[in-house]
């Protein structure tokens, strides 16, 4: 997980991870810990969520945490922006940033990234946790209606039906005809000619 992925690959990764951990919300358990070293891949390339109820991996005030929310209060909403600065990082390959009305900076994905999906990673990642997810049931709602109107726009999408080939009927100049015509008059007399019905 450590480069970027193009935007469906990366939302699939997300989506998968956050089934694990929609689970283990609704079994009222918070992560807290969520990082790309603790989102293991099985043999079929499927994303399993590991590492609950273990110790953080960064001492505090030793090292920055990226992924611990600005809040710093476990609660799923907690979760859900840390599984928002790996999709984030699977998106851009840097951790994300901020200006300073506390927006994200998207600009540089800005254009290779449908509107949508640009505001749900604003949504993972808000600042204010009135703004963000408030649970991965929320995301997956989002997400299928996404999904819902590419598909209406693939069926949409007009069939190029193959035009057949044009014709071009080209006319006989009249000049041609009359030359015919002289010819065989001219065929007609020399026939008369020499068979004697001329002298």
């Amino acid at each position: 997980m450590a480069r970027k992925y193009d935007w469906e690959k990366a939302f699939g990764i997300i989506h998968a991870t956050l089934s694990g951990l929609h689970h283990a919300h609704t079994h009222k358990i918070i992560h807290t810990n969520i990082r790309p070293s603790n989102i293991l891949f099985d043999e079929n390339d499927v994303p399993k969520l590991t590492d609950f109820g273990l110790p953080a991996h960064y001492e505090p005030n030793k090292k920055r945490n990226w992924y611990n929310p600005p809040e710093h209060k476990t609660s799923k909403q907690g979760d859900i922006y840390s599984i928002g600065v790996v999709l984030h990082q699977l998106l851009t390959g840097r951790n994300p940033s901020y200006d300073n009305g506390g927006n994200l900076r998207i600009d540089d994905i800005k254009n290779e990234l449908p509107e949508a999906l640009r505001n749900m990673l604003t949504k993972f990642l808000a600042i204010r946790v009135s703004r963000r997810y408030t649970s991965c049931e929320e995301f997956f709602a989002d997400y299928e209606s996404f999904e819902e109107y590419r598909r209406e726009m693939r069926m949409r999408k007009p069939v190029q039906k193959s035009r057949a080939p044009i014709i071009i009927e080209k006319k006989t100049p009249i000049w041609v005809y009359f030359l015919i015509a002289l010819g065989g008059m001219v065929a007609a007399l020399m026939t008369l000619y020499f068979t004697g019905y001329l002298h």
